[in-house]
């Protein structure tokens, strides 16, 4: 089943227990978990947890779409391993 425009932009203007609810009856579709949460709004996240990089709380981070997770996460990583 898909999701109108109108639909899926009150999903990604859902906040708090709302986006629980969007992401919940957007699963109930039949969307993939990954989808469904892009789609209620959720941000993409990304961790470094290669066994030569040292714990840090800097190696983890959450960015508004899957591009801009993939540009921070190489950033992140770049200035680690140098």
């Amino acid at each position: 089943m898909t999701q109108s425009n109108e639909e899926a932009a009150s999903l990604i203007m859902a906040r708090g227990p709302q986006r629980l609810e969007a992401f919940a009856q957007t699963l109930a579709t039949g969307v993939p978990p990954v989808q469904a949460a892009k789609l209620a709004g959720y941000p993409q996240g990304w961790t470094i947890t290669a066994l030569e990089i040292p714990l840090s709380v800097h190696n983890h981070g959450y960015s508004a779409t899957r591009e801009q997770a993939m540009k921070d996460f190489k950033a992140r990583w770049t200035a680690t391993i140098n």
